[in-house]
Parts: C-alpha cells; sequence; structure tokens
C-alpha cells in the first residue's frame, strides 16, 4: 500500500482540499478553528507546506483601542511575507470599543481592499459609538467582497467607512443578538437603543445593488426594530431570498398558559414575535422581486396566530414559495 508522502503533490492537494471544508463567513467568537487541517499539517514538512496556505483562507483580525493600527499592519506584513494575498478568502473583524481611537478606517478600509477579501464579518459591542470619519470619497473600492455577515452592529458608521459607496455583496447576514433582557426587570443593558434597526438599515438600499440574499437571526427582536430592517429590504432593488429566525432556537418549550390573571413573560416575547410576523406577511407582499421566504423559527406563528403572507405558498421547512400567478 503507498504511503501519502509517495502521492503526487497534486494528488496530496486535491485530499487536503476535502479534510477542512471552508464555510461561508468568518466564526469570531469560536476559539479553535480547522482542528483537522491544523492536526494533518503538524504531520510532516511536506504536509504542512500543502496545508500552510489553506489554513489562511479564514482570519481574524482583533482590532482595540491604540492597538488597531500595529494589529492592521503585522497581520498585512504575515500575509505578504508567506504570499497569501490570494489565499485569504474570509475575514472576521473583532472591533472593540472605541477602536478607530486614532482614525485608522482608512488604513483598514485599504488592507482589506489590497487582500481582496470576499467574505467579511464584523462583530462589535452593542453599546459601540465609532468616532465619525469623513469616508463618502475615500478610494480602496471592495470590489471582490461577496458576503457580508454582521453580529450585533447598532452603529452604521464603521460600516460607511467600509462599504461606501457602493457594496457589491450578493449575501447579508445578520446576527442581530438576543433581546431577551428587554422583558426583564432592571434592564439597562441596551441603553435605550434595541429600538432602532441594525446599522446597516440606516443605507440606502441603492448602495447594494447586487444583493439577492438577505439572511436575520435574532432572538425576540422588538417588532418596531425588526418591522426599521424590513423596511430597508423592501427597497432592496434585487432582493429574491430572505430568510429569518425571530425566536433563536428558544421556541420548543414555551410557557404561554396565563397564571394568575397574568400572562408570563414567554407569552408576552412570544405576542412581540407574532406582531413582528404579521409585519414581515405584509412587507413581503410589497417586494415584488422577492421568491423565496424562509422561516427558520420551530414554532412558525403562521400556523394558527397571525395570517401568512398573501402570494405565497407553503412549502417544506417553513418555506414560503412566490406563487406563479401573483407575478403575472
Amino acid at each position: 500500500m503507498a504511503s501519502l508522502e509517495f502521492l503526487a503533490t497534486e494528488l496530496l492537494l486535491n485530499i487536503v482540499q476535502y479534510v477542512e471544508t471552508p464555510e461561508e463567513f468568518t466564526t469570531i467568537n469560536r476559539s479553535e478553528e480547522q482542528p483537522s487541517l491544523k492536526n494533518l499539517s503538524l504531520t510532516c514538512r511536506r504536509l504542512r507546506a500543502i496545508c500552510f496556505p489553506l489554513l489562511f483562507r479564514s482570519v481574524k483580525l482583533p482590532l482595540e483601542n491604540g492597538h488597531s493600527r500595529r494589529s492592521i499592519k503585522e497581520l498585512l506584513c504575515f500575509i505578504r511575507e508567506n504570499a497569501l494575498e490570494r489565499t485569504v478568502e474570509s475575514m472576521g473583524l473583532a472591533m472593540g470599543p472605541q477602536w478607530n481611537g486614532g482614525k485608522v478606517g482608512l488604513d483598514l478600509k485599504k488592507f482589506l481592499w489590497e487582500i481582496s477579501v470576499k467574505s467579511l464579518s464584523i462583530r462589535q459591542y452593542r453599546t459601540h459609538l465609532g468616532l465619525r470619519e469623513k469616508s463618502a470619497r475615500w478610494p480602496y473600492f471592495l470590489a471582490a467582497l461577496e458576503r457580508l455577515r454582521l453580529e450585533e452592529v447598532d452603529d452604521d458608521n464603521d460600516l460607511k467607512m467600509l462599504l461606501l459607496k457602493q457594496c457589491p455583496i450578493r449575501l447579508l447576514h445578520v446576527n442581530d443578538g438576543s433581546f431577551r433582557s428587554l422583558y426583564e426587570e432592571d434592564d439597562n443593558y441596551f441603553l435605550g437603543r434595541a429600538e432602532h434597526g441594525p446599522g446597516i438599515a440606516s443605507f440606502k438600499p441603492s448602495v447594494f445593488p447586487n444583493l439577492t440574499t438577505v439572511v436575520y437571526h435574532a432572538a425576540w427582536p422588538p417588532y418596531n426594530r425588526f418591522g426599521s430592517f424590513l423596511e430597508f429590504v423592501s427597497k432592496l432593488p434585487a432582493i429574491k431570498v430572505l430568510e429569518v429566525k425571530l425566536m433563536g432556537d428558544e421556541d420548543l418549550e414555551l410557557d404561554l398558559k396565563r397564571k394568575a390573571y397574568k400572562l408570563p413573560p414567554d407569552a408576552v416575547r412570544f405576542r412581540e414575535v407574532v406582531s413582528a410576523y404579521q409585519i414581515l406577511a405584509w412587507r413581503v407582499g410589497t417586494m415584488g422581486s422577492l421568491q423565496l421566504l424562509v422561516i427558520r423559527d420551530h414554532r412558525i406563528p403562521y400556523h394558527g396566530e397571525t395570517d401568512p403572507p398573501q402570494s405565497f405558498a407553503e412549502g417544506p421547512l417553513g418555506t414560503y414559495q412566490r406563487q406563479k400567478d401573483a407575478q403575472t
């Protein structure tokens, strides 16, 4: 039986490609990624040389106050020294509080432009208030960017620095986080910001002429926050697929029974979500280009609590397809 070390380099490269399938986005919060590929790269020098570039298809960049410029410079030097410019496909930005204290927004955009990143993930703190920079005339258009994932990004300033004046993405994934504490006493976490939509919703939809697929996941968002995001989505010129999850996988064991003339917290949260689904049903009816609505919640309010969207027929697994006669 032939050993791996005797195989041609082309065959080894094909085999290694199947060890780890790259994800669509860089997962910022996960501590360890690609363990199988890392372990394989440690077996011998030849496999290390083959695996090394693939280990950096997905890269994270932490940005902290006072250290952002150095972090960008060090990562860029590493990429250049190892000829990884054409290897990096997905980038994850972890933006700490006041990360842009030294006005490094232009440096960051130039860096992303230089490596021609295709997939970008951005994670922020809810209470983050970015340093305002006049970025509308900045160069370095991110022409290669195809996918954008936003995790709890309420502020629009950092997004404008990177995306204006036009953004070519085809997929937008918004992970809006959990709003469960809004329904609990003495909540100070959101500081009145929860009612506003995600930062991306403040953009003009015309900035995204190629955006065809939008994914919105959250746990118990206020219906007016979700509604402002849907208003943005409804005006996208090329939207075809919309996917939503509003209960964050917490809807399997809801306690909705009234107790002592008082609604339990689950019932209050669920009532808010039903209102959000009513807004969703109305909004998708106004999106002439939308072809498919996908519901990822386990308990779908359209099954008894409120009416489903008109001109859409329900299919398997929470899918709603636009009826052909509704388009004529």
